[in-house]
């Protein structure tokens, strides 16, 4: 189980690392492979991970299903001129 605080933290860091905007639901998966990868009781841990392995985790929803959410968060948005 995660938390909503878990999951918009997993959401936020899918867009600055990955460039993928997801709804909070889609970012649920991202949320549970830190949390059972990251934290001190964690049943895996990222440093056992081997190099060349590959996670998957299916993230559908984009995040403009909810932009409410995002636009909450965010204190100023900047607007881009078209091109």
């Amino acid at each position: 189980m995660v938390s909503d605080e878990e999951i918009l933290a997993a959401q936020n860091w899918l867009a600055q690392h990955e460039g993928i905007f997801v709804e909070p639901a889609s970012a649920a998966p991202i949320a549970g492979l830190f949390k059972c990868s990251d934290s001190s009781g964690a049943a895996y841990s990222f440093r056992e991970i081997p190099e060349a392995s590959r996670i998957v985790c299916t993230v559908t929803g984009h995040g403009l299903k909810d932009p409410d959410v995002i636009i909450g968060r965010m204190k100023e948005l900047d607007a881009v001129p078209p091109r």
